[in-house]
């Protein structure tokens, strides 16, 4: 089932699913989760490629993963009247220096304003980068008042951060596709509002690995905002500043550990 090789006098360790050995400095279990990646979409109502840059990114995810793994945050430009634009846009918009629209960032590692490098990207993240933070949620909402609870457990020792977002589907609003309005588009994974403090995430702190660690947070929604249509997204964010796990749940509702099997 498994083999292994040291040399005379010497010992080797585990090789773990997270692909790191053991170690004061780099403590790991056995424990592994699946990972899911965050591509965060740049976008505007008056950008006229970019539903063909959404297209793109949608069916990719379709032909190669999937929507449960591969989450899309879209932030909406807020330079514009764009009525979903919000400022934090174009500050992670010019943080990553992306320079036009449609832009796409991919699990705060790497991005492009180029739709064939989405597929390379995403490649990378799944291959290279294992995820070694899984994360639970449960959320409830009455009356447009909510509270997220969001529970990390590590399988890799380390400091992790939490970004926690509200995003909503089926947004009716006119779009620029190719050249021409289109006044019965309909916007999907619209990022409405940061629930943490900061983008890069709010710190949970140093979680050994085997451990779990809470945050919670208080939320409101917009009177605007269609309730039934809202999700909460998280992303687990690692001290490089990189998303190592993401999870998607409803408003009021929950998602478990990802584990692997």
């Amino acid at each position: 089932n498994n083999t292994n090789q040291c040399a005379l006098g010497k010992s080797v360790d585990y090789q773990l699913e997270s692909g790191n050995g053991g170690g004061d400095d780099d403590e790991v279990t056995d424990i592994a989760f699946n990972r899911h990646a965050a591509v965060l979409e740049f976008t505007g109502t008056w950008c006229a490629m970019c539903p063909s840059g959404y297209l793109h990114l949608k069916y990719l995810i379709e032909d190669y993963w999937s929507h449960d793994v591969v989450h899309i945050l879209a932030f909406h430009d807020s330079t514009s009247d764009d009525p979903m634009g919000i400022k934090l846009t174009n500050t992670i918009f010019n943080k990553f220096s992306l320079g036009g629209f449609p832009g796409f960032v991919v699990d705060m590692r790497d991005a492009t304003t180029e739709k064939v490098e989405i597929l390379p990207m995403l490649e990378r993240s799944f291959e290279k980068y294992p995820s070694t933070c899984g994360i639970k949620l449960t959320s409830s909402c009455s009356g447009g008042n909510g509270r997220v609870e969001a529970e990390l457990y590590a399988a890799k020792s380390g400091t992790y951060r939490l970004a926690v977002y509200i995003l909503e589907d089926g947004i009716v609003s006119p779009q620029n596709n190719n050249g021409s309005y289109d006044n019965k588009y309909v916007h999907n994974h619209v990022v409405r509002s940061l629930v943490s403090s900061i983008y890069e995430g709010d710190r949970v702190g140093d979680i050994k690995a085997g451990q779990k660690a809470t945050k919670g947070y208080d939320f409101t929604l917009n009177s605007g905002w269609n309730a039934d249509k809202c999700t909460i997204c998280a992303l687990v964010i690692d001290s490089n500043g990189y998303v190592t796990n993401a999870a998607v749940c409803p408003i009021n509702g929950s998602v478990n550990y990802d584990y692997k099997k």
